[in-house]
C-alpha cells in the first residue's frame, strides 16, 4: 500500500508561508518560516532546509502567515521526514484537530503577492 492509498483527505498543492515552533532536546524554542507543500484537512507538508533535524513523533505547533494575518492551526506531528540530496527536505505532518472546509479553503488561497 503506497502513501496515497492511506491518505483519507485529498492534498491540495499550497505555497502558504508557515511557522512551525518546536523544542529542542536542550529545552531551546525554535521557530522556522517554511513554505508549505501540500494540505488536506488532517494534515500538510512542508518544504525544510534543515528537515533532518526533524524527527517522526516530534511534536510541533503550526501557524499560517497569510495576506498579512497570521493563523494557528495547531498542534501535529511529524509522520515523515524526507531529506534531499543536498541538504533541504520535505516534512510531513499530522494535525491533532482536523481543519474544517472554510479553514481549508483559506490556506489554499495564493499568499499575498501572487496570483
Amino acid at each position: 500500500m503506497n502513501v496515497q492509498e492511506r491518505r483519507r483527505h485529498p492534498r491540495h498543492t499550497s505555497s502558504t508561508p508557515l511557522h512551525i515552533a518546536t523544542r529542542h532536546a536542550d529545552g531551546n524554542e525554535c521557530i522556522l518560516k517554511c513554505p508549505c507543500r501540500d494540505i488536506s484537512s488532517g494534515g500538510l507538508s512542508f518544504f525544510c532546509p534543515t528537515a533532518s533535524t526533524f524527527e517522526i513523533g516530534q511534536r510541533i505547533q503550526i501557524s499560517v502567515c497569510n495576506r498579512g494575518k497570521t493563523e494557528h492551526l495547531g498542534k501535529a506531528t511529524i509522520v515523515w521526514v524526507q531529506d534531499g540530496d543536498n541538504g533541504p527536505g520535505w516534512v510531513g505532518i499530522m494535525l491533532d484537530t482536523l481543519l474544517n472546509e472554510e479553514q481549508l479553503q483559506k490556506l489554499l488561497q495564493p499568499p499575498a503577492g501572487r496570483p
